[in-house]
């Protein structure tokens, strides 16, 4: 990429100063086109000599003006001629710059495919590859602005402002670093599956003690059990589903507040529907909402899940809200510190009616 970045630059260079030169020899030619009317019309007037005697004074003033436009042919003719025409040297180096260019982009593009062949064996290598991808474009708009900085040196303040761009550069540099970035995500993953490793043995999951973690590739959970990792949609079980995204929800929550002086951009601001609706038996789900049961397993299961929530927002220090919205009553989570009933809908509607009355 270095060898083709730097022949193409050699390259725009070349066919610059060709451009340049065709178009000064082309400019030439144009003047001597122009210019050339003169010797003809001086060569008229030598040979109208009498004719040009009427004219009475303009005859001298006539003639001078014609022998100025013959010296100003003439000594443009003598510059043309001194010109010297695009050497066959730059041709060739040229042609040579051309087919190396040609040559590394075609190496180039093979590395490449080579690199996509290698990235599907492994997902892994996969996803660091677009993020490797986002830092390349970031570095490549980055260089493009150092490049027009510099050719624009004739101006001070935009000398300085390289200058200032170049040293926080050098201050970036190791925070683009791959390795530093792949060591930071791995210890933010690896510090994610800790809070989660707090969380899930307080809920009904069928291996509390196996270690989950987030796939930033896939957006997906993880579960590592007898030394092998398996996604959710290969486990099953609604109990194991509920209770692994509750863990991995209230765990990136705890990473987001890890940081006390500074507030993370995701707001701490969480909204479950229905976390309950596993544990109702299939025949009820589909009846009216007084009818739902639920057996004292399954009241304990659910009381596990708003239990997780309150230790969640009771120790956030006023730092975290959740929203609950289910059918399960007050004997299920009763007091339980930080869990109040803010509004139970019996024969009314989430949205109110007066939302629907004309303006």
């Amino acid at each position: 990429a270095a060898n083709l970045f730097s022949g193409r630059q050699k390259l725009i260079q070349l066919s610059g100063i060709q451009r340049d030169a065709d178009a000064y020899l082309s400019a030439l030619e144009t003047m001597k086109e122009r210019l050339s009317l003169s010797t003809w019309l001086k060569s008229l007037a030598s040979k109208d000599a009498a004719s040009s005697h009427a004219l009475g004074g303009a005859t001298d003033s006539t003639s001078g003006e014609l022998d100025a436009l013959c010296e100003a042919l003439i000594g443009i003719e003598n510059n043309a001629r001194a010109t010297p025409a695009i050497s066959a040297s730059v041709e060739s180096e040229l042609v040579r710059l051309k087919i190396a260019v040609r040559a590394d982009a075609e190496e180039l593009e093979a590395i490449r495919k080579e690199i996509r062949a290698i990235e599907l064996i492994d997902a892994q290598a996969k996803g660091q590859a677009l993020r490797e991808a986002d830092i390349d474009r970031y570095l490549g708009r980055l260089e493009e602005a150092v490049k027009n900085y510099k050719e624009a040196q004739f101006d001070y303040s935009l000398a300085k402002e390289l200058n200032e761009v170049e040293d926080r550069m050098a201050e970036l540099s190791p925070l683009v670093s791959i390795d530093v970035v792949r060591d930071n995500t791995r210890k933010i993953l690896n510090s994610l599956s800790e809070h989660c490793a707090k969380i899930t043995p307080s809920l009904d999951a069928e291996w509390k003690d196996a270690r989950i973690g987030l796939s930033i590739t896939d957006l997906a959970i993880k579960v590592r059990h007898d030394g092998r990792d398996d996604f959710l949609w290969e486990i099953g079980s609604g109990a194991n589903w509920l209770a692994y995204h509750v863990a991995m929800l209230l765990a990136l929550q705890k990473l987001f507040m890890s940081r006390k002086t500074v507030e993370h951009p995701v707001p701490h601001f969480l909204v479950f529907d229905q976390p309950s609706q596993v544990y109702f038996p299939v025949k009820r789900a589909a009846q009216v909402e007084e009818e739902h049961e639920l057996n004292d397993e399954d009241r304990i299961a659910v009381r596990k899940v708003f239990q997780a929530f309150a230790d969640a927002v009771n120790t956030a220090q006023g730092r975290l809200q959740i929203i609950v919205l289910d059918h399960a009553d007050v004997g299920v989570w009763g007091e339980i510190p930080g869990v109040v009933l803010t509004e139970e809908w019996r024969d009314k509607k989430l949205v109110p009616d007066w939302f629907h009355d004309p303006v």
